[in-house]
């Protein structure tokens, strides 16, 4: 008899020991790994945007500074005349001296290596910067898939440089001629087509190499 009653005891013991968790107890550790998997898939998340918006903030940038270096570069040229040597007498006849600038387009021309004059045109159209040549097809500087330029802006500057009429045009001494340095700043600002959130804007600035001569304002 005593046996049995030691037998029973140990059997209510173990399945004591054995109750496992109670339903509270369920409760809380199930709360508590969601909350982790929560802010674990937050973290995730942000990093995810964070590198997406890098992605194109990268890209974004490389597209317009890659156009604006180009403007820049070709527009240092503009005015150069291969037979300025021949006429050094009187300035005014270079052909290519002109710049047009419009609201959001510039064109230029200058002489090309095989002596004819290059027109060359710079434009806004349809949210993407384009290059003309020569008056043919205008070709695409920035790629419409990794921006959309929405403003273009050319600011001029042209500062008198020195009087020269007592010495290259006698023969008119009422008009006053001038040497004129320009300088050109440009603006382009550019959002990415996937999220309008993402900007970028880039200012430049060139001067032209080839001074004008031309009257100077009164």
């Amino acid at each position: 008899m005593p046996g049995h009653l030691i037998q029973q005891f140990s059997s209510a013991r173990r399945r004591r020991h054995q109750a496992g968790l109670t339903l509270v107890e369920l409760l809380v550790g199930i709360a508590i790994g969601l909350f982790l998997i929560a802010g674990a898939t937050s973290l995730f998340l942000s990093n995810l945007d964070a590198s997406r918006r890098l992605l194109l903030e990268t890209r974004l940038n490389q597209n317009i500074r890659s156009a604006a270096e180009l403007i820049t570069r070709d527009l240092r040229r503009a005015g150069y005349w291969d037979q300025a040597v021949t006429t050094i007498g009187n300035d005014r006849t270079n052909p290519n001296r002109d710049i047009t600038k419009g609201v959001a387009n510039l064109s230029y021309a200058f002489s090309a290596p095989a002596g004819a004059a290059s027109g060359v045109e710079f434009a806004l159209s349809n949210n993407k910067l384009q290059m003309t040549i020569g008056g043919g097809t205008p070709q695409d500087l920035t790629d419409s898939t990794v921006a959309l330029v929405t403003n273009f802006i050319i600011k001029q500057a042209q500062i008198p440089a020195g009087d020269i009429s007592s010495q290259r045009i006698p023969a008119q001494p009422a008009l006053t001629t001038c040497v004129f340095t320009r300088r050109y700043d440009i603006e382009i600002e550019a959002q990415a087509p996937t999220d309008p959130t993402v900007r970028r804007h880039l200012q430049t600035s060139v001067r032209v190499r080839n001074d004008r001569i031309g009257a100077c304002s009164p």
